[in-house]
């Protein structure tokens, strides 16, 4: 059985969230919100619970631009993505 799951990066997770930080950047943040027990997240996937699943394209680039050595506060901005969840 599989799910569709939304996930909101806010302000205050790109604030306390940690560059280069596989479980602690805004998007493991973001996911840590729905209770998974483990959440890991590269540049392309993310590991839920030690299931893998590739991220969309926009949290791909959210990604890069959040742990590029030239960022400033201005550079990511909160959005949204969906990925479906084997239960």
């Amino acid at each position: 059985m599989t799910k569709r799951v939304r996930f909101r990066v806010t302000v205050l997770d790109i604030a306390k969230g940690c560059k280069m930080d596989t479980k602690k950047c805004p998007i493991a943040r973001s996911m840590a919100r729905h209770n998974f027990k483990t959440v890991f997240v590269s540049n392309y996937h993310v590991r839920l619970n030690g299931k893998k699943y590739n991220l969309p394209n926009e949290a791909k680039a959210f990604i890069n631009n959040f742990d590029g050595w030239n960022r400033t506060a201005n550079d990511v901005k909160p959005f949204n993505f969906y990925l479906t969840i084997r239960e």
